[in-house]
């Protein structure tokens, strides 16, 4: 059991990209040559376009050796080319463990931890020394706990229901960084009508993050930026938000990312049919 699905495609936040994803639901690692048959999950993914490139693999083994948990890892690199105010290039690369259990039908408990390097490239030589001190290499190695309670009644385009995703990570188990992050991820999902044509949806993100110990920042890719078609529509991708002057006293507005951040979606849909939806929504960050 498996599909692979391939597209291109044109967005503000990312410019014109391909995609390519091969997800196997019913692999066996263990099982060489077929590797088939343990109901294990892998994904590869590439995502290559003319501001991003993303490569990924993941596996999960949903009863790892036979016990009630699962255990999965991911493989990343991910390179993003920011613009607007200083251009840059940010590479991220790495991976995680993950370990998740389920406590009862809707709730679940995740921990995973992360190894990330991340490399920022492209600045101007008198760029602002607050954006600067970012650009050497750095490494992040963190544990994070998720905890679940997901009500819906379907994992896609789901019509009653909510899901509540508490994330809570420390960076500073060795690398360069130390920083906490606490955030929450709610849905909630009403049907207007009987026929559930007419569904209201509303989500709230809401997050803090802050150094601690010798570190006195938070690295730009573990800070919160809100804009864009996965946040706050009708801005640019990052434009809401802190900001500083590429060159101290001129220059463009050069996004550095907030430690707090509140980001709110309404959305009423419509089914037009089994496939067609018709969509308004009211976005606030």
């Amino acid at each position: 059991q498996g599909n692979f699905n391939f597209g291109a495609g044109f967005s503000s936040d990312e410019g014109l990209g391909g995609f390519a994803e091969l997800r196997l639901n019913n692999f066996d690692i263990s099982n060489w040559p077929n590797f088939t048959g343990g109901g294990q999950q892998l994904a590869l993914k590439f995502n290559i376009g003319s501001q991003r490139d993303q490569y990924s693999l993941s596996f999960t083994d949903p009863e790892f050796m036979s016990y009630p948990f699962a255990m999965g890892f991911d493989l990343f690199d991910d390179s993003y080319q920011i613009r607007g105010g200083a251009d840059y290039t940010e590479d991220r690369r790495g991976g995680q463990l993950r370990l998740g259990k389920t406590l009862s039908n809707y709730m679940t408990m995740r921990s995973s931890l992360r190894h990330e390097t991340t490399e920022i490239t492209g600045l101007p030589f008198f760029v602002n020394p607050i954006i600067r001190r970012q650009s050497r290499e750095s490494t992040t190695i963190s544990l994070q706990n998720e905890f679940e309670r997901n009500t819906l009644d379907a994992l896609r385009d789901p019509a009653d229901g909510s899901k509540h995703v508490l994330s809570l990570e420390l960076a500073g188990l060795g690398g360069d960084n130390e920083f906490y992050k606490i955030f929450m991820d709610s849905q909630w999902y009403r049907a207007l009508d009987e026929e559930e044509k007419w569904i209201l949806s509303f989500r709230s993100r809401e997050g803090y993050v802050a150094e601690y110990g010798g570190s006195n920042y938070v690295p730009l890719t573990d800070k919160f930026y809100a804009g864009g078609t996965n946040t706050v529509r009708g801005y640019e991708n990052r434009d809401i938000g802190p900001k500083a002057k590429e060159y101290i006293f001129f220059g463009d507005n050069f996004p550095l990312g907030g430690n707090i951040t509140y980001v709110g979606n309404l959305e009423l849909k419509y089914k037009l049919t089994e496939q067609l939806r018709f969509y308004t929504f009211l976005d606030a960050g």
